[in-house]
């Protein structure tokens, strides 16, 4: 593991010099710091670069609220009432797909269903 982590944060890091204002490479990094475990501000410092970088990018917002469930507890408050309201807002399929993420997680991470709105949530917190 430790193998594959550094060749593919060596990829990424690469991706992000050739293009440093692209978020989508920094989203595949705060994947790799979530799966490797980074400390909280790492974590909390790379989705605000993101945040930064692509303001109103719809398109990456499904995945970076993806991934920042497997992080939820690292994550500053303004942080995690960002994601809520984005949430919230989300339609359809996407949203549906998110909560799935969340019901998965319930047990690991309980303060998902108690910070996020349980109008949202209450389906996937049930169980």
């Amino acid at each position: 593991r430790v193998e594959i982590m550094s060749r593919i944060n060596g990829l990424i890091e690469s991706a992000m010099r050739a293009r440093p204002d692209w978020p989508y490479y920094h989203l595949a990094k705060y994947d790799a710091e979530v799966l490797e475990g980074q400390d909280d501000l790492v974590l909390q410092e790379r989705f605000d670069t993101i945040r930064q970088l692509a303001p109103n990018e719809r398109g990456l917002d499904y995945s970076l609220i993806a991934t920042s469930f497997y992080a939820w507890n690292s994550l500053r408050i303004d942080q995690q009432q960002w994601i809520a309201r984005t949430l919230f807002y989300m339609r359809g399929d996407s949203r549906r797909e998110l909560l799935k993420h969340v019901a998965l997680l319930r047990q690991s991470t309980p303060s998902l269903c108690t910070q996020l709105p349980w109008t949202l949530v209450k389906s996937a917190c049930r169980g």
